[in-house]
């Protein structure tokens, strides 16, 4: 929409001395007073507009610049674009970007799929400097598609809600620009029938195109990268800071933070259907690389898991010299799977601690702690351990006594003196409990 000032980006008009003295020297040209000069700030270009004169376009000029002679308006030779044109109704314009004419769709066009329509129609818009999505499909009763839309991202009107607190910048504008295929009547491939080439807004600059939706893809080495940090416990900010010097500029990335942190979430969402089976495939895969691995896992009825034990050859090693004493120990934190992390562990011969199996558990019954206790004798060479160290669980004991007969069974000394401290405030606070209690008894009486 024209004004009577000058528009610079942002969108304010700029008062003064500039306009005044620009419509006075298109007045000494014979030409009508200027109705508006625009900076269309998505490419860096002026287009200027006067009666009598007509619409030209300036690019890489100031405003300064322009005041020096308005010759140099009208001797400019046109821009190879021409993004600006009036429609019917002066109020409205329309945005047409002119970009290679290999690139731009075409009514009657073929394609062979619609992977193909989206590519090129992307790439259309890559150029063009906006992004495109799916505005609808139609299906036939086999539900194979026979139309398709897609449009600009812009395209529909915005939704104000009083009742939304959070401020957010127009994502809708109306804009028109679309491309419709349909199949084909032989019923393979899919042509152009429709194509509207202008928007109803300032395209994206080309130093931002990379940053639009439709453009931005995760490679197949970027998600392989990302798995690899993700299990070295890299935040997805540090993560993107490795993209982004790899490529040389956020620019070249081709995704943002946002698109990792997604992936990693459409990621964690699909292990989480399929962990126990992921979990079955690595100790397959270990013991297919070693031949002392060794592992066993417990399902329910349903097929869930409810008990994993596993060893590998460096473990079962370590029990053979260092196997007398065991100590057992489940006071770890429980992860999401609500499991428990069971390490069996032991001392070398420097007095270095050393591990000889690892299970995971679903609850603190006689019975896991039992199973548990007869995979680890069947999983490691030799005997019996001659003691096992544990904390005071009675469920434990009990497992112990059923499984590991012959083995002596001794409490942690830690968990003793934890214990007896425990022990020891809640006597005192019961004592002094009962030498208040008659004092606050007499007061109330």
């Amino acid at each position: 929409m024209w004004v009577g000032g000058i528009v610079y980006e942002g969108g304010s008009l700029m008062n003064g001395r500039g306009a005044g003295e620009l419509t006075a020297r298109v007045s000494e040209k014979g030409a009508h007073p200027f109705v508006g000069v625009c900076l269309w700030d998505s490419w860096g270009r002026v287009f200027v507009r006067m009666e009598g004169v007509g619409q030209t376009m300036v690019r890489g000029l100031s405003v300064g610049r322009l005041l020096q002679s308005v010759d140099d308006i009208q001797q400019l030779s046109p821009s190879p674009f021409q993004p600006f044109e009036e429609s019917a109704n002066s109020s409205e314009a329309l945005y047409i970007p002119q970009v290679k004419n290999e690139l731009i769709p075409k009514i009657k066009q073929q394609f062979i799929s619609l992977e193909d329509v989206f590519k090129a129609y992307n790439d259309y818009a890559f150029e063009a400097g906006f992004s495109v999505r799916i505005n609808s499909s139609k299906t036939d009763k086999n539900r194979e598609t026979i139309r398709k839309e897609y449009v600009c991202f812009k395209e529909g009107e915005s939704k104000c809600s009083e009742a939304s607190q959070r401020q957010r910048g127009l994502t809708r504008e109306k804009c028109g620009a679309k491309l419709t295929v349909v199949k084909n009547r032989s019923g393979e491939g899919f042509v152009v029938t429709q194509f509207v080439e202008g928007h109803s807004h300032p395209l994206t600059t080309p130093r931002k195109k990379h940053f639009l939706k439709s453009h931005r893809r995760v490679s197949v080495a970027q998600k392989v990268l990302t798995q690899q940090l993700s299990a070295a416990n890299v935040s997805t900010s540090q993560q993107m800071s490795v993209l982004e010097l790899q490529a040389g500029g956020l620019e070249n990335v081709g995704c943002l933070r946002r698109d990792i942190h997604n992936f990693r979430r459409d990621m964690r969402k699909y292990v989480d259907g399929h962990d126990a089976n992921m979990l079955k495939d690595l100790f397959e895969t270990e013991k297919e690389k070693n031949t002392g691995f060794t592992y066993i896992i417990e399902e329910d009825d349903e097929h869930r898991l409810i008990h994993c034990f596993w060893a590998d050859a460096t473990c079962r090693k370590s029990y053979e010299y260092f196997g007398d004493v065991v100590v057992f120990d489940t006071t770890y934190n429980t992860n999401k799977y609500r499991l428990m992390f069971a390490p069996l562990l032991g001392v070398n011969h420097h007095g270095q601690t050393t591990l000889f199996g690892c299970a995971f558990l679903s609850d603190e019954k006689s019975e896991s702690f039992e199973w548990l206790f007869k995979e680890f004798l069947k999983a490691m060479p030799g005997p019996p351990p001659k003691m096992i160290i544990t904390d005071q669980d009675p469920a434990m004991t009990r497992a112990i006594a059923s499984a590991l007969p012959n083995t002596f069974h001794r409490y942690c000394i830690w968990h003793i003196v934890e214990r007896r401290l425990e022990t020891s405030i809640m006597q005192t606070c019961h004592i002094r409990v009962m030498e208040i209690l008659p004092l606050m008894l007499r007061f109330l009486s």
